[in-house]
């Protein structure tokens, strides 16, 4: 590692920071970065100075850019890469070569790649790849996670996503490792007081987040509250306060489409009783709040049609949950509800949609 003069490391930064580690152990080595402002000319003449009365017998630069010289730029880099002093190494740092990343020239790339070396590390990892991957990341910091408690974790990072982001896995749980601090395990309590907000909450922040259209934030607290309770609870109290909210905007709507104002719609909506107790179904402030609202209220979100496709998703959603236990179809359940609600889903058969779940997301 240390004869290499210079080389670029592209991916994400969890493993390009170990590989910094790597190049700097030892205690005679001096990191220098640079900003993003340094230029190729600043660039050369730091990396080629050699100071004799430096202690530092190593050097490592980092580059987080690529900088151009104004003219000739292959034969100059060329020029300073090949004259690197011994003992200096100059790394080019960032998630990939492209545009997006450190936007290297291929011509260069290629002259690092023949007298260097390039690195590469994946900016996504398969969910079921990274449950080993946290584990040892742990063991890392020496501390301990059950199995059932890495799956929780990936969960709540990913919402659903097959392939998770390495850097967003290794900032969340560098957050949970602050959290637990000199505690040696790491609880299914500590992820879900880092990771999840108030149940009770968070419920509402749904509603308004489907209100807004945001499908985004839609899904994201979706998440949250599938994994904030003990299994088969969250999903049965998610679904049923999300069919009490729906059926209710669905009666409004439908009794305004009729011409009845307000008060009419209130009256005839608290005469609904509850089988079980015979307490209305709904109250007066609740269909008021629905009917309220700051900008546009609930009610003016949705048509017609749309609160029918939501409520009969939601009456087939519920049949789906009873007739199976496995949490990637109760999960698919509530992922078409947010789209339907968010109105991104084509006109197709919903039913068939829920019962098959035949679905590329």
């Amino acid at each position: 590692m240390k004869k290499i003069k210079f080389c670029a490391a592209l991916g994400n930064l969890y493993e390009r920071r170990k590989l910094l580690d790597k190049f700097c152990s030892g205690n005679d080595v001096k990191v220098f970065k640079f900003d993003f402002n340094a230029s190729a000319e600043y660039v050369r003449t730091i990396v080629h100075t050699i100071d004799l009365f430096e202690e530092y017998s190593s050097h490592v630069y980092v580059l987080n850019h690529f900088p151009n010289f104004e003219s000739k730029n292959l034969e100059r880099w060329e020029n300073m890469l090949s004259k690197i002093p011994e003992n200096h190494v100059l790394i080019f740092s960032g998630n990939s070569h492209k545009k997006d990343g450190l936007n290297i020239p291929n011509d260069i790339l290629n002259y690092i790649k023949k007298h260097g070396k390039i690195f590469t590390f994946n900016n996504t990892i398969e969910k079921k790849k990274a449950e080993a991957w946290i584990t040892e990341v742990v063991q890392e910091h020496k501390k301990t996670i059950d199995e059932e408690d890495v799956e929780l974790f990936i969960e709540l990072v990913a919402r659903g996503i097959a392939k998770v982001s390495v850097d967003g896995l290794w900032m969340a749980i560098t957050k949970l490792i602050a959290y637990v601090g000199s505690n040696r395990k790491i609880s299914r309590s500590d992820i879900e007081s880092v990771f999840i907000t108030d149940p009770e909450n968070s419920i509402w922040k749904l509603f308004s987040c489907l209100d807004k259209q945001d499908i985004d934030s839609s899904m994201k607290i979706m998440y949250e509250l599938f994994f904030s309770a003990k299994k088969g609870e969250s999903l049965s109290y998610l679904m049923n306060i999300c069919a009490w909210r729906y059926r209710l905007l669905f009666f409004i709507k439908e009794l305004s489409s009729t011409g009845l104002n307000k008060e009419e719609i209130i009256e005839s909506l608290t005469n609904h009783k509850k089988i079980t107790s015979g307490q209305p179904t709904y109250t007066e402030n609740q269909i008021s709040a629905i009917m309220r609202g700051y900008g546009r209220s609930p009610i003016q979100v949705y048509s017609l049609n749309q609160l029918r496709k939501i409520n009969y998703i939601m009456n087939e959603s519920f049949q789906k949950v009873r007739d199976s236990s496995s949490k990637e179809e109760m999960i698919n359940c509530m992922v078409i509800f947010v789209f339907a609600c968010c109105n991104v889903l084509p006109n197709l058969s919903w039913g068939n949609m829920i019962r098959s779940h035949k679905i590329d997301w």
